[in-house]
């Protein structure tokens, strides 16, 4: 499998959750890398259907709708870095802390609504500029 487009925010928080979403919810407050990093564990656990310590392509589909679904093989993708068919919790954590890094620009620990709101920005010209 090829890794092509990066992954979308939208698509990261349906994956992750990590660098976008609180544990008490979208939006809010700061979020810190270990309440990031243990969002990501819930939220592959939750997507493990079968329990076998392994998300496969199959169990991320059934996890999205809509235009996030569309999207499900280039998210696969950038969540399998090893290339297996598979992602484990640890290729998980790794693209979800790799995810708050980006996201937390002053490097403090904490995602602020501010980090958060500007990521969203970014996203969002990224898709204006590739829909032309």
């Amino acid at each position: 499998m090829t890794k092509t487009l990066p992954l979308l925010a939208a698509a990261l928080i349906a994956v992750t959750g990590a660098a976008h979403a609180h544990p008490g919810g979208r939006d809010s407050g700061p979020v810190t890398r270990d309440e990031a990093l243990q969002k990501a564990e819930d939220r592959f656990a939750e997507m493990d259907e079968n329990a076998d310590g392994f998300v496969t392509l199959e169990e991320l589909e059934g996890q999205l709708r809509g235009r996030r679904a569309r999207h499900a093989e280039k998210m696969f993708d950038k969540h399998d870095i090893n290339d297996d068919g598979y992602v484990s919790l640890d290729e998980m954590l790794e693209h979800a802390g790799e995810r708050f890094d980006e996201v937390d620009t002053d490097g403090d620990g904490v995602i602020s609504d501010e980090e958060r709101e500007a990521a969203r920005e970014g996203m969002r010209d990224r898709m204006k500029k590739k829909r032309g």
